[in-house]
């Protein structure tokens, strides 16, 4: 086995997470008995699925970037075509997935009209007010303009006294001042900090993934006995730190980075071994390739349902309404998946030019 599987089971990967996250959302646990406390414990870490989400982006886009910097030599063609790209592929799911969602909220949950429509919309309400209802499209925009930038301090290694500094003890000290601009942020502005902490405290996630892009590309050998400690690492994390899941602290936040690379490497030594199993591929893989979709359209279905049906049919073992929401998110986004799909060749096809290959 190795790194390069992680890229081979990208769209199964996105698919256990996807799912995991959902489950978490289901805000059913927290009325479970104690019998079901093992299972609990292994529910309540599908926020960590978010964090695997961004070491994965982090992968892919080194996959692409390098790809067009061996293609288009002009840098600014080079941006230009890379912001597009992940413009039309983030922004697109949102515009019509959280777009009518908004849209119901200004004119008639709260009745506030235009201004709130924009306020949400446009994501001001996140820094402004902390509404978390879509923060990762936010927060993936964010990580997608500081790419570029991440990817050449990367791969160009910076000298310290005419000897170079490897790749990763660049990565290890772009991680370090990720934290400390957290750190600083929750010391001298701790309002603001609560507001957009979920989003910050994801960008060292986010580096460690943009580092790792390279091991997978260059498929580097993975020991078994990485696979096992991560193992180790997920059972001690579930069953003894299972206390803390509240906490949304800075040490928190990275926490949850170490049990989501550790849950990674151990679900993609699953696929590994059960590569011959198609039908279980096929599964993951579906959830996966729709993941964006899926998650947003999930949680803007779930919060239309509770304002509607909250009183009558959101009982504590509300098992049978959560289904129903999950059931109606998967429909909706598989349905919406092809559209996006179509409007993004369409989109990515304007104005596309043959690109300049170096000499």
């Amino acid at each position: 086995m190795n790194f390069g599987h992680m890229s081979k089971y990208r769209s199964e990967l996105m698919g256990v997470f996807c799912l995991w996250i959902m489950c978490f959302h289901s805000e059913l646990i927290v009325t479970w008995p104690k019998a079901l406390n093992p299972l609990r414990l292994i529910v309540i870490r599908g926020n960590s699925g978010v964090d695997a989400f961004l070491i994965l982006s982090g992968v892919s886009l080194y996959f692409a970037y390098t790809k067009m910097t061996a293609t288009e030599s002009r840098l600014g063609r080079r941006l230009g075509t890379f912001y597009w790209r992940r413009f039309v592929r983030l922004f697109l799911p949102y515009l019509l997935i959280c777009g009518p969602y908004f849209a119901w909220v200004a004119w008639v949950k709260t009745s506030e009209g235009a201004s709130r429509f924009l306020l949400d919309f446009s994501q001001l309400s996140l820094p402004l007010h902390g509404d978390h209802t879509a923060w990762y499209v936010p927060a993936l925009g964010l990580f997608y303009l500081l790419y570029p930038l991440i990817f050449h301090l990367q791969q160009h290694p910076i000298k310290l006294r005419k000897r170079p500094i490897s790749r990763g003890s660049v990565t290890v000290l772009l991680y370090f001042a990720a934290v400390v601009i957290c750190w600083a942020v929750m010391e001298t502005a701790p309002a603001f900090y609560k507001h957009i902490e979920i989003v910050l405290t994801r960008l060292p996630i986010f580096i460690l993934g943009c580092g790792l892009g390279k091991w997978v590309k260059e498929k580097k050998p993975l020991p078994s006995s990485a696979v096992v400690g991560a193992g180790v690492f997920m059972l001690i994390y579930l069953f003894i730190f299972g206390a803390a899941v509240s906490k949304t602290t800075i040490w928190m936040r990275l926490s949850y980075a170490s049990f989501a690379m550790s849950a990674l490497l151990v679900f993609t030594w699953v696929f590994w071994k059960l590569d011959s199993c198609t039908w279980l591929h096929k599964f993951f893989a579906f959830f996966g390739d729709r993941s964006l979709e899926l998650y947003l359209t999930h949680l803007m279905i779930k919060k239309t349902w509770r304002f509607y049906f909250e009183d009558k049919m959101w009982d504590p073992w509300g098992v049978l309404p959560y289904l129903c929401i999950l059931l109606i998110a998967v429909a909706v986004s598989a349905a919406l998946h092809p559209l996006v799909q179509w409007i993004a060749k369409k989109l990515l096809s304007v104005g596309a030019a043959k690109p300049t290959v170096r000499g």
